[in-house]
């Protein structure tokens, strides 16, 4: 068993020298401009290890990390922090949090915003049960701050969601920011800075299962 397995490694590395390693990477995604984030990846790999034969399947985090565990997907993307037992992450992208506001909202005159000018303000937020580690991580992060948000409107879906409400007056939002994200009128954008805040995205896998176009598919990432 040891001599059989020293010659598949022996292989594997030679195949890699070789640049033609085969298989098959299924990637589990939230959605689009998440994906999107990974199709440089995707296309430099591709280059090298033209034999990997790419597959994409869409889930919110839990559902990643449920398909990663059934077996479903080789890789999850996904917002930390999660639930992670049994499973490796490493975090490959970080977002910051910044505060979106109605565009005539008192606040949208200031160059940057504290987590406490908040206080007594209306919230939009998306519900819990989509995302119940980082909604837990914003109330206690209010806490620290000396407030309970009062959240006036729950809303699913892709962030341009809530960002549509808060461009109507229905309250602010405190949110990731991405550069390449739908800019919407009537919403202002400013910097969180007291205390500075941020979103990690992290791959995702499952221990003790050894993968060399997983391990390529990492290490390019």
């Amino acid at each position: 068993h040891r001599l059989r397995v020293a010659r598949d490694a022996q292989d594997n590395e030679a195949r890699l020298a070789a640049g033609v390693i085969s298989g098959r990477l299924v990637i589990g995604y939230p959605n689009g401009p998440h994906l999107n984030y990974l199709a440089p990846v995707i296309a430099e790999f591709r280059k090298t290890h033209p034999k990997v034969e790419f597959d994409f399947w869409h889930g919110l985090p839990a559902e990643q990390l449920r398909a990663l565990r059934d077996l479903k997907i080789d890789l999850g993307f996904v917002t930390m922090p999660a639930p992670l037992a049994g499973l490796e992450s490493q975090v490959v992208w970080r977002v910051p949090i910044k505060v979106a506001l109605p565009a005539k909202h008192p606040l949208a005159k200031q160059r940057a915003v504290e987590l406490a000018d908040l206080r007594g303000e209306d919230f939009v937020f998306f519900p819990r049960e989509t995302r119940p580690e980082l909604y837990d991580e914003f109330f206690r992060q209010c806490a620290n701050a000396g407030f309970r948000p009062r959240i006036v409107k729950e809303v699913g879906g892709y962030p341009t969601n809530m960002l549509g409400l808060v461009s109507v007056g229905v309250g602010v939002c405190v949110m990731p920011y991405f550069k390449h994200a739908e800019h919407l009128r009537g919403v202002v954008w400013r910097p969180l800075t007291q205390p500075k805040l941020s979103m990690d995205f992290a791959l995702v896998w499952r221990k003790n299962a050894p993968s060399l176009v997983r391990t390529e598919f990492l290490s390019l990432a």
